[in-house]
């Protein structure tokens, strides 16, 4: 399965510490906390619903990471509250 993303999107590093979380992790993989990620692909194995980001690391290697191990550096601008009759607040400042 191939999976293609529309536009430029970044990640910040917050690992799963769930006992059976996936592996790679990325702190042991030459990720860092406090740094920014371009995603330069994804990754949907046909044999798993998981989804990898490829990453590259601070070490210039590139890795196949769980989506569950990041979130979307300025994700708020990609979700609307809904007012209470359902229809969207209007963001017109928002790109």
């Amino acid at each position: 399965m191939s999976v293609s993303l529309l536009e430029e999107i970044w990640v910040v590093v917050e690992q799963s510490e769930r006992p059976n979380a996936p592996r790679p992790m990325p702190l042991a993989s030459g990720f860092s906390i406090g740094t920014r990620y371009k995603v330069l692909g994804l990754h949907c194995p046909s044999e798993t619903s998981e989804a990898y980001f490829i990453l590259c690391n601070d070490r210039n290697e590139m890795w196949f990471v769980s989506n569950q191990h990041f979130r979307v550096a300025g994700g708020e601008r990609y979700a609307q509250k809904l007012k209470s009759n359902g229809a969207a607040h209007n963001h017109a400042e928002l790109p």
